[in-house]
């Protein structure tokens, strides 16, 4: 096991290099701003809150989610783009290599790392999800649930906001 862990490369230089231009990489991100969540996407995930926040936004923003999803939870997310007219600003793209990770993430505005209080993983997994490194490797600003454990790991960073993951205001006003 050792010898086979060893070789997993999550949130490493090789995968997370500095781009080029990166003087005009990031005023460029909030030209068309793009609000990212990679990774699992799920109702347990904030999915659906995350849609809905994005109705109370300027209608430039867009989300961009991109990860696994079962075919019930996709289906929900194009039925309440559909209803609310934002089919448009909601895209969904299917998970890629790891290492075709970071030019998705170099592109957003936003990484959203929003879990629901529904187990005691989310609630205490604040250093241990590779998702804020990962952004954060990418120089991108993020939103994490606003939970204990996420403001004590947390709170004292500039490049993170907190936000109620049950409430698309709570949502839109970290955004």
């Amino acid at each position: 096991f050792l010898q086979s862990s060893a070789s997993l490369d999550f949130s490493r230089k090789s995968f997370f290099k500095k781009v080029q231009n990166w003087e005009n990489k990031i005023p460029n991100r909030f030209a068309n701003p793009q609000i990212l969540l990679q990774g699992a996407i799920s109702t347990r995930n904030s999915m659906i809150d995350i849609v809905d926040s994005i109705t109370l936004l300027a209608d430039h923003i867009k989300i961009k989610f991109i990860g696994p999803i079962s075919n019930y939870d996709l289906e929900q997310i194009k039925t309440i783009a559909h209803q609310k007219n934002i089919n448009s600003r909601v895209t969904y793209f299917k998970p890629v290599p790891y290492n075709q990770l970071a030019p998705h993430t170099w592109e957003a505005s936003i990484g959203l790392c929003l879990y629901k209080n529904v187990c005691l993983n989310h609630q205490f997994h604040a250093t241990a999800t590779n998702k804020v490194y990962e952004y954060a490797a990418c120089a991108l600003p993020i939103i994490v649930s606003d939970f204990p454990s996420y403001r004590e790991f947390l709170g004292n960073e500039s490049w993170v906001r907190f936000a109620n993951p049950d409430d698309p205001q709570s949502i839109a006003d970290a955004i």
